[in-house]
């Protein structure tokens, strides 16, 4: 199993890392991989097949600085108004 110890600056750039990795895997290459990162702001990871205002308590989220990353094909977003 290999260690990836990789934190990029944004949230979308580690998500983008992530999907890369599945990507890689799923088509059986570059082995196990275990990867350590960690967010330099605190943010929310909404899936494709969900709504962000839905999902995700938008007024607490702006509050507490969060922000709302919506999938890779969507553009990125910050609490509130996502």
């Amino acid at each position: 199993m290999r260690l990836l110890d990789l934190t990029l600056p944004t949230a979308a750039e580690n998500l983008a890392v992530e999907e890369a990795l599945l990507d890689a895997a799923e088509a059986g290459g570059g082995g196990e991989t275990l990867r350590l990162w960690e967010p330099l702001t605190p943010f929310v990871v909404v899936g494709y097949a969900n709504q962000t205002a839905t999902e995700v308590n938008l007024p607490a989220c702006g509050a507490s600085r969060f922000s709302a990353a919506v999938p890779a094909a969507a553009p990125w977003c910050n609490c509130p108004g996502a």
